[in-house]
């Protein structure tokens, strides 16, 4: 059972009840929505205030990760953005060539305005799966090949976007990836590629250890003797687009 709340400082709040949720949850969707599940779903719309207020300092965190805002000259995983404004415009429109993201808007239209930064992020979410598809797979069949003698493996690969997590690592061998990894801004070109196998590294050494044990952390170490920088790195980036 789901329902939506429009909260005047929160925005628009889902509810979602679940019986196999064993407390209260939230995560902001990559929609921007933020999704409250719960063991039971609140009987009212006064119970579902009741509960918000109960949460306040968790939606206040959460709310306070605003969407990124995507301006000219921004690099996309290789495609490099131009926001371009004309007079005789009337609709926005986009083009993707093998190296820009373009977007032209009406001259009277903020770049920043929302109606252009959604459209602008449904582009950069295409561009960033497609170059996943080109990049992730094959790095990642490496890694695992590179390390297998440590006992790291998976059975399969997921490519996604999440809000919250850059990768994961199912107890069923299904390595997930975010292809919000591909864009890293202010990153160097080292950097980007030495946290992006990090990342994989890291969910790879879930299939020895599933947990965040020592022994995990020794072997995330013994992979990539680095990789503290690497976890700075992606600390002060969000995997929200």
């Amino acid at each position: 059972m789901a329902f939506l709340l429009q909260h005047p400082q929160f925005g628009t709040l889902q509810f979602v009840a679940s019986r196999r949720s064993q407390r209260i949850t939230i995560r902001r969707r990559p929609s921007g929505v933020i999704r409250i599940s719960t063991p039971r779903p609140p009987m009212s719309q006064s119970a579902a205030y009741k509960l918000v207020r109960d949460l306040t300092p968790e939606l206040t965190t959460i709310a306070a990760q605003a969407p990124r805002l995507y301006t000219d000259k921004d690099m996309i995983a290789g495609h490099i953005m131009l926001i371009i404004q004309q007079r005789a415009v009337t609709n926005i429109t986009t083009a993707v060539t093998s190296t820009s993201l373009r977007i032209t808007i009406p001259q009277d239209m903020s770049p920043s305005a929302h109606a252009v930064q959604t459209i602008i992020r449904q582009k950069v979410l295409l561009v960033l799966r497609k170059e996943a598809k080109l990049l992730l797979p094959e790095r990642v069949q490496k890694l695992a090949q590179q390390f297998a003698p440590l006992g790291v493996q998976y059975q399969r690969l997921r490519l996604s976007h999440s809000a919250t997590r850059w990768g994961s690592y199912s107890s069923r061998g299904t390595l997930s990836l975010n292809i919000a990894l591909l864009f890293l801004p202010g990153a160097s070109l080292q950097e980007h590629y030495s946290a992006i196998d990090y990342v994989i590294i890291h969910e790879l050494a879930h299939s020895v250890h599933l947990n965040h044990s020592p022994a995990f952390w020794q072997l995330v170490s013994q992979m990539k003797p680095d990789y503290q920088a690497d976890k700075a790195l992606l600390a002060r980036h969000s995997p929200y687009l």
